[in-house]
């Protein structure tokens, strides 16, 4: 019997312990992000003090995206071309943050170098060792969100069961019987009911593909200021398969002039991104990082994928270190990139982690340098099994929805997963 999927819409819940860890991984990278900041705009200065190379990897992609904006528009700033905006990040609340983990933001060595992970991290170690709470947290990070007017929840054999009993004109209940009776091995249902003499023999399927579709962007509320001018809204983001290397969702323009309560309809669905099921070991997770940008001047995909990659690397480090400490073996050598090293539902928690990271961080850009992105949203979905089904053995997902809201403005995306078989 084929396993319904589960899927999340939003940013995800995490126990306690990993949502203590994403608050410390946002004050570390604020810190790094202002470390290398300051090297980007004075390299010279810097070099003098012995800081010979940038030693923040956030900071170079964060300069990047700053440096590609625009004079102009709602939010675009007068001198974008010309300074990196560290008069309003480095203030009081960073310097805080600096004094209370005791970093030094002149240093050569980066910030999360300058901690003691294992030891400022340790909180994490029982988390780690508990193999059934870490699976636990995977299902709740990506949990089931059935719109209340979707199909019930019933698996595809069931639903082919039911199907078939009509048109053979046979109790389903007997029916059942000679399906569950013949489980034993792959192949059909040896079967004389209802006259039909032969073999019901329905195929092994699989999926071997899956869709992420956007159906509709709807501006719930302008960008503020509202007059003069229409939003001009982008869409672009990462998406991250279960294993492999994420990629960009191209950016796009979704519309260039919208008002309150106007939408954008894609009719057919437009596919965002399609993942290939073919050798995959399950379950298996995905997801999706989407963003929206007011007036873009391009590069929004790279800016997010390059940051989520860096956070998810770090974060790595972090849980590696711990796991070191706690003599568990987690994922490659403490000390280096691991890459995509750490996987099953502790690297799915990590990536959920990283997503989770970013939208603070670029919320807390947004509100410093007045950028014109949105906060980022995910959207996640869980295959436990090869021939996993969403509710009443549908192919396609009910259609869910990512809410968008800053510089005084809301959007609202609508979306649904669909399998390919």
């Amino acid at each position: 019997m084929s396993t319904t999927v589960a899927f999340k819409s939003g940013q995800p819940l995490f126990s306690p312990e990993f949502q203590d860890m994403i608050d410390r991984c946002v004050d570390l990278m604020k810190l790094d992000i202002v470390q290398g900041l300051a090297y980007e705009q004075e390299p010279s200065l810097m070099a003098a003090r012995g800081v010979a190379a940038n030693p923040s990897r956030l900071a170079p992609i964060v300069a990047a995206r700053l440096r590609r904006a625009k004079p102009g528009g709602k939010r675009g700033r007068a001198d974008a071309l010309k300074a990196l905006p560290l008069s309003e990040l480095y203030d009081a609340g960073i310097r805080s943050l600096a004094r209370r983990y005791n970093v030094d933001l002149a240093a050569p060595r980066r910030i999360v170098d300058q901690i003691d992970k294992a030891r400022d991290f340790a909180f994490l170690a029982p988390e780690l060792r508990n193999e059934a709470k870490l699976a636990s947290l995977q299902e709740n990070v990506f949990d089931l969100q059935v719109a209340e007017d979707s199909p019930a929840e019933i698996g595809e054999e069931e639903a082919s069961i039911r199907r078939l009993a009509p048109r053979l004109s046979v109790d389903p209940s007997v029916l059942r019987m000679l399906v569950e009776g013949s489980r034993g091995g792959i192949g059909g249902i040896a079967t004389g009911v209802g006259g039909l003499g032969g073999v019901i023999a329905p195929p092994i399927v699989v999926n071997k593909g899956l869709h992420f579709r956007l159906h509709k962007v709807k501006c719930i509320d302008e960008t503020n200021p509202e007059w003069p001018g229409d939003d001009e809204i982008a869409m672009g983001g990462t998406a991250v398969p279960p294993v492999g290397t994420p990629t960009k969702v191209a950016e796009f323009m979704v519309r260039d002039d919208f008002d309150d309560g106007e939408s954008k309809t894609y009719s057919p669905p437009k596919v965002l991104k399609t993942f290939s099921l073919s050798g995959l070991t399950y379950p298996a997770d995905f997801l999706m990082v989407l963003a929206l940008a007011e007036k873009d001047n391009g590069g929004l995909s790279s800016f997010l994928q390059d940051l989520w990659e860096a956070i998810r690397d770090d974060v790595q480090l972090i849980i590696a270190a711990v796991g070191a400490a706690a003599g568990l073996a987690i994922g490659g050598a403490v000390g280096g990139s691991l890459g995509t090293a750490i996987g099953g539902p502790l690297g799915t928690i990590i990536g959920a982690v990283a997503g989770a990271i970013l939208g603070a961080l670029i919320g807390w850009l947004i509100s410093a340098v007045k950028d014109d992105i949105f906060t980022p949203q995910s959207a996640a979905v869980h295959l436990p099994k090869s021939n996993s089904t969403f509710a009443g053995g549908a192919l396609t997902s009910p259609q869910f929805t990512l809410n968008l809201r800053d510089h005084g403005g809301h959007y609202r995306a609508y979306y649904t997963w669909q399998l390919i078989r």
